[in-house]
């Protein structure tokens, strides 16, 4: 008998423990699959490498799971990893979630988590950009008609100084503009690549020409400008959206052609930049999609383009499809530079230690996660931050750029280039992208794990980011590091 009741405790307290366990699960999963944050039903499934095709379909079939697409990459083929399936299921997707995680075959799934670009902020300083003679006079060189304004560009020892500019001017006096033979990928809106000021720095494939053939075999008919994953097919760029000026924005920080005599300077002025488009002006952007653009990347590395690294401004939640991406890309030696991004609903941002975003919070070691700075060295406005997560600030308000003329309110009458300063602390890590292609130059043998430490050895302490970053530094481009 008193075995008996002894044996009936331990069950009772068995199911308890067990009952207990699986509402907290319940709960969690209720707080982490808000509706927003996914495609509404749609999963992403692998199986365990060696799972039979028509068991994993049986499976899938079985839940009544509708297979959308098959994402099996060049990258993952290189990399010996298997594929995923992007799935659409029926009912409540945290049902959905236990019901796949349950079949023994299935090495994860998730949500196909929301990408989506950091609130745009456009900060008119009240000025209208004009070249001003004084300055251009003072700044010979380079030649280019807004370059005065650029202070983003400027250093300390610079005339006029700017003390928490880049230096990226003390680097061009030594010889050094980057390298056309070295790439960066941006992934994003897609670029304007007949841009005066931006297509003599805009990547072809050479491998790929135009004519309706895989000449190069990574799965992509005719990417002799990049992809489009949005869409699927190779038009980079598409003027019917009204945030595809942000594409060239970015890239004019990267790599405009500077001392041309025209329009702005960008910290290399010789650079090859790969357009990878993931946004088409739809409302969601799917995280399958950014794990294919990371992985297109990657693929271009292992077949020899000297890519050093990818340029991302993108935030979702925590995948770890993006996060298998992310480290091929890593076996590949290809930095990821990543924005820490904003947050509009504040005047401070937010503190990523407690809210993560991803990519910018995965502590991998190809992550450099970046915030935005102001002229006066402060952090920009509304920009994010975090100890542990975000490694140092580069400039993020009041930047002159280049942009879309075909569709760009804000431009100077088509001209190419924006009439007010742009306060975005996202661009910051466009800096930070040129950052690599210069010392890339310098040491071309260098790995990605050397240029990440140069970057952040190198950066100056300031004290607004003391004690809100990992090291609590600027980017600073030292002549000495960075210099011919």
């Amino acid at each position: 008998m008193k075995l008996t009741r002894f044996l009936l405790l331990i069950f009772a307290l068995s199911f308890f423990s067990c009952s207990k366990d699986i509402n907290t699960d319940a709960t969690q999963s209720q707080e982490l699959l808000s509706e927003t944050d996914h495609l509404p039903g749609e999963l992403l499934v692998q199986f365990r490498k060696g799972t039979d095709k028509s068991t994993a379909l049986r499976s899938l079939e079985t839940r009544k799971g509708k297979i959308i697409e098959y994402v099996y990459t060049k990258a993952m083929e290189q990399a010996n990893e298997e594929g995923f399936y992007v799935v659409k299921m029926e009912g409540d997707i945290a049902r959905s979630l236990h019901s796949l995680r349950s079949i023994p075959e299935v090495e994860n799934a998730e949500p196909n988590y929301i990408v989506h670009a950091p609130d745009f902020m456009e900060q008119n300083s009240g000025n209208t950009i004009t070249t001003n003679t004084a300055s251009t006079e003072e700044i010979a060189f380079p030649n280019d008609p807004y370059y005065p304004g650029q202070w983003n560009l400027r250093g300390p020892s610079s005339s006029p100084a700017e003390p928490f500019g880049t230096n990226a001017d003390a680097i061009w006096q030594t010889g050094n503009f980057g390298s056309g033979n070295i790439h960066v990928a941006l992934i994003g809106t897609g670029v304007f690549y007949q841009h005066e000021d931006l297509a003599d720095n805009m990547w072809v494939n050479a491998n790929d020409p135009l004519d309706g053939v895989d000449n190069d075999g990574n799965g992509y008919v005719d990417d002799y400008r990049g992809w489009n994953f949005a869409d699927r097919n190779n038009q980079v760029y598409d003027s019917r959206f009204t945030n595809e000026p942000n594409g060239a924005r970015m890239a004019s920080i990267i790599g405009a052609v500077g001392n041309n005599g025209k329009g702005v300077a960008g910290v290399c002025w010789n650079v090859k930049m790969v357009p990878i488009k993931i946004y088409n002006g739809g409302p969601s952007i799917p995280v399958s999609a950014f794990v294919q653009a990371i992985d297109y990347t990657t693929a271009l590395k292992n077949n020899g383009f000297n890519i050093v690294a990818i340029n991302s401004h993108y935030e979702t939640k925590r995948s770890s499809q993006l996060e298998s991406a992310l480290l091929r890309a890593n076996q590949a030696n290809i930095l990821f530079l990543s924005s820490a991004g904003n947050n509009n609903l504040t005047n401070t941002g937010i503190d990523l230690d407690r809210k993560p975003v991803y990519p910018a919070c995965y502590t991998l070691p190809n992550i450099v996660t970046v915030t935005g700075l102001n002229q006066n060295g402060g952090l920009a406005d509304k920009a994010n931050w975090g100890k542990k997560y975000v490694h140092l600030a580069a400039p993020g308000m009041n930047l002159i750029v280049a942009t879309d003329p075909l569709n760009d309110p804000f431009g100077v009458d088509g001209d190419g280039y924006n009439d007010h300063p742009y306060s975005y602390p996202a661009f910051a890590v466009a800096h930070v992208t040129a950052a690599c292609v210069l010392y890339k130059a310098k040491h071309p043998n260098a790995t990605a794990a050397e240029i990440k430490s140069a970057i952040l050895n190198s950066a100056l302490p300031t004290t607004s980011l003391s004690g809100i970053t990992i090291t609590g530094k600027r980017l600073f481009l030292d002549p000495l590091v960075f210099g011919f």
